[in-house]
């Protein structure tokens, strides 16, 4: 089970629940609406479906700034890597450097566990490319849609 995080007084981690789907849906919805129909099409009936189908409240942390909602992280933890399957920051909150201190926490925790972090990227989404290079994330593989980055 995730444990609930403290990053800093003001932005913590907390384990999700199953009544946090739609909030996460609304927070996938806005941040990767464009991106998802630039690659496959959006259709709003087919995302919802999906979203409550793969949503996984057991690998899900609810990105809370001063107790509000703000992003959501999804990973799976294997025993050398900590594979982050979804890292979304609603727009409001984007590029006030909340995306680079929970990533430099989540780096500091899997350099104490000995573990690398992996995640994919759409290429479509050259901002959030731009965003994991500057951490040190180096692309390892390529898909017909995503980059494979790795630290």
């Amino acid at each position: 089970m995730i444990a609930n995080f403290e990053i800093d007084t003001n932005l913590t981690l907390r384990r999700a629940k199953y009544e946090d789907w739609e909030l996460t849906y609304q927070l996938k919805k806005e941040g990767l609406k464009s991106y998802i129909e630039k690659v496959w099409g959006w259709n709003e009936n087919d995302q919802v479906k999906f979203h409550q189908k793969t949503f996984t409240p057991g690998r899900t942390q609810i990105i809370e700034f001063k107790n509000k909602g703000i992003g959501y992280i999804t990973t799976q933890v294997s025993g050398s890597e900590i594979y982050i399957e979804n890292l979304i920051i609603g727009a409001k909150f984007q590029n006030k450097g909340l995306g680079t201190k929970l990533m430099n926490w989540m780096i500091d925790k899997a350099e104490k566990e000995n573990k690398t972090v992996g995640l994919k990227v759409l290429k479509v989404n050259t901002q959030a490319e731009k965003f994991y290079k500057s951490l040190g994330f180096k692309k390892v593989q390529e898909t017909e849609h995503h980059y494979v980055l790795l630290l």
